[in-house]
């Protein structure tokens, strides 16, 4: 019988703790998405957002930015091969941070027109063919 004696591995380092965590759904397709305000209790910290969108047609939607905290994001990781995006943008904070939102810009947004009647009169005036087939569409 053979007993080899090793010595025990290292603890692990120090372990990551959540200090701040926040989410914002929006029911509606819209323009940015503005997180909720949030605070943060020690300096170093390092933002994560994950951020998820879909999209009903056209060009995919993506995240062309995000700010804020006076911070500068830098998206490290996307994917965007079905319908919509799944992007995770990357901070350094320096100092603790106090009641702070942050922005999401998106490649689409969705906007209401309340006069449909002169938006179609423009389109038909600029593109027949294509005023055409969407009449009745901006009801």
């Amino acid at each position: 019988m053979n007993f080899n004696a090793q010595a025990r591995p290292p603890p692990p380092p120090d372990s990551i703790s959540i200090d701040a965590k926040v989410s914002e759904d929006q029911g509606t397709a819209s323009g940015p998405v503005t997180s909720p305000a949030f605070s943060t209790a020690g300096a170093s910290d390092l933002l994560v957002a994950f951020i998820a969108t879909d999209y009903l047609g056209g060009a995919n939607t993506t995240v062309t930015s995000v700010s804020g905290a006076g911070l500068t994001w830098t998206r490290v990781a996307r994917t965007n091969t079905q319908s919509g995006t799944a992007e995770i943008w990357c901070a350094k904070a320096a100092a603790a941070l106090s009641n702070v939102k942050l922005t999401a810009s998106l490649s689409q947004s969705v906007v209401s027109v309340d006069d449909g009647d002169r938006v179609r009169g423009q389109a038909a005036r600029a593109r027949p063919a294509a005023a055409e087939r969407n009449r009745g569409r901006f009801r």
